[in-house]
């Protein structure tokens, strides 16, 4: 089964916007189904997420970074009405951050949720 990682950044969207864990495991089954959502290059994607009572449309916009099969990263979340695209610059950035979180072996991987920098999602 593919890990699957929360950045803290993540973790505080989750919280301040009450998702539930079960919400995320249903996306997380539709992406190991091969449903990433819309690639973004650079193993980056954005994923749509229904929010309650309003749908995938009106919902929330879910940036990961995925590697088929092996690993998946929960970077950033964000409501559609608060940002609608992101910038060149702010690709980038998650162009490079993919990069070096998919290439981080299992013990960097241990140390960063011993460092609360990741939570893996159960």
């Amino acid at each position: 089964m593919m890990r699957v990682f929360k950045t803290a950044g993540f973790v505080r969207f989750t919280r301040k916007e009450r998702l539930a864990e079960e919400s995320l495991r249903n996306m997380v089954r539709e992406i190991e189904q091969g449903l990433p959502g819309s690639s973004l290059g650079g193993s980056v994607y954005k994923k749509r997420l229904a929010r309650s009572g309003r749908g995938k449309s009106a919902g929330y916009r879910i940036i990961h970074a995925w590697s088929r099969g092996k690993i998946l990263f929960l970077i950033e979340g964000y409501a559609k009405n608060e940002l609608q695209n992101l910038s060149k610059r702010e690709l980038t950035a998650l162009k490079n951050l993919a990069a070096i979180m998919l290439s981080w072996k299992d013990i960097e991987l241990e140390m960063l949720l011993k460092g609360k920098v990741l939570e893996e999602l159960q």
